[in-house]
């Protein structure tokens, strides 16, 4: 008697600590998976039994199906400033989740369009009928049917839609988004048509005829050899040949004023425009270059555009969205959303108007948020050639750049200035005053 005593008390230490302490009682994920998998089967397995909690519980679980997809659908409108939408769930990621979460908890097969286990499950309702009145029959096959139909469309057609509404596809929406954001600021549209001008001023006649009348305006007075020496002296400089070809091309820089032999020539050129060439263009150690100005600044950015948004990048934008949109147009004709809309049509059971709200109002939302995104990208090149000069310059640009075009017209100056300098070394005597020094 005194040894069981001690040994009791020491025994249920042990035990007290031990379960205290924790040890010897964990359980594995596995395991535990394991015993809410036997309690969810042993909860299913008494349904099958009570025809009123059997239909309950496939009233909720139809109304968790139905509106979780139009929660989905529902979450593609949530944001609708384009112009950042990469920071929101793209369409992709938000079907994903919500598949995911009805798969847990609803299995689905797809090649049968059948759940394969739960209350929505057939093989699970053939078990329960015996137990139930042809109503009861009647409502839960009604719900059934509906539950699968809708998953049916939503793990079909629409998961091909949403997989090509991307992370990169919104992200594409966004740049484009952002780009059309640009186009419409003050300062995309000026150098928009300053680029149109200048391109068409420096590949046109404009320089050349300058050219040809200072060349004969030389050649018809003998006296302007003689302002030609008294300005270029002996040796033209390098700063006196920039100024030059400036003068021949715009008139002046915003450098220096030149004060050289004036031939006829207007001081100041402007644009079609308006504003002044010398304000976009420069010409430094005969090689064209943009101004140091705010205006040659802005146009700078603006060209930098035709990097980024060439032809073949446009081109590939408008394929991406009218990809997208044909598989939305497929989506929407498929017989598996033709179902949804004539099953949207009967009601027996109160959980009806949500299927019939997720089929008349959530997914056209939802299909809609996709179709301005598909819309945005498809439209890109029209919009800019509606509204903008973008395609036109952007192709001048790929075929001739700007600089190019002026990089021409300072080669023809100089090679004016080298005929003037000619006729007037025959002119001048080389003991002058005015060659007596470069």
């Amino acid at each position: 008697m005194k040894i069981k005593n001690i040994i009791f008390p020491i025994l249920l230490g042990c035990l007290t600590a031990t379960a205290q302490d924790g040890a010897g009682f964990d359980f594995t994920e596995e395991e535990a998976a394991a015993d809410a998998q036997l309690a969810k089967q042993q909860e299913l397995q008494a349904l099958i039994g009570n025809a009123p909690k059997y239909e309950a519980a496939t009233h909720e679980a139809y109304a968790i199906v139905v509106n979780a997809i139009a929660g989905c659908c529902n979450q593609l409108r949530g944001h609708k400033d384009l112009v950042d939408c990469s920071n929101y769930p793209d369409a992709d990621t938000l079907h994903k989740e919500s598949l995911e979460k009805l798969l847990a908890n609803y299995p689905y097969d797809a090649s049968s369009g059948q759940f394969t286990e739960g209350v929505l499950s057939r093989v699970m309702l053939s078990k329960a009928k015996p137990n139930m009145t042809g109503d009861q029959v009647t409502r839960i096959e009604h719900m059934i049917t509906r539950a699968e139909a809708i998953m049916r469309w939503f793990i079909g057609p629409f998961r091909f839609l949403c997989a090509l509404h991307n992370h990169d596809f919104q992200k594409e929406v966004q740049r484009v988004a952002r780009f059309i954001e640009y186009t419409k600021t003050e300062e995309f549209k000026v150098s928009d048509k300053a680029y149109t001008a200048l391109a068409q001023f420096f590949g046109g006649d404009s320089v050349p005829n300058r050219s040809t009348t200072a060349v004969d305006s030389f050649g018809y007075n003998d006296q302007q050899a003689y302002v030609f020496y008294n300005y270029f002296h002996n040796r033209i400089s390098d700063q006196e040949r920039e100024s030059w070809i400036n003068y021949i091309l715009m008139g002046g820089s915003m450098r220096y004023l030149y004060d050289g032999p004036i031939l006829n020539l207007s001081r100041e050129v402007k644009l079609s425009t308006g504003p002044l060439v010398r304000m976009y263009v420069d010409v430094r150690g005969k090689k064209a270059c943009l101004a140091a100005s705010e205006p040659a600044t802005k146009l700078a950015a603006y060209m930098n555009t035709f990097k980024r948004w060439n032809e073949r990048r446009l081109t590939d934008v408008v394929g991406l969205g009218k990809n997208a949109f044909e598989q939305l147009h497929d989506t929407i004709g498929h017989s598996t959303f033709n179902r949804l809309d004539a099953l949207a049509g009967e009601s027996l059971v109160k959980e009806d108007a949500d299927f019939k709200h997720a089929i008349n109002t959530a997914i056209p939302n939802g299909l809609q948020a996709l179709l301005e995104k598909d819309d945005l990208l498809m439209g890109l090149t029209d919009y800019l050639k509606d509204n903008t000069h973008y395609v036109d310059n952007g192709n001048q640009e790929a075929k001739a750049s700007l600089l190019s075009l002026v990089q021409r017209r300072v080669e023809l100056a100089d090679r004016a200035l080298g005929a003037i300098f000619l006729k007037a070394d025959k002119i001048v005597p080389r003991d002058h005053p005015s060659r007596q020094r470069d």
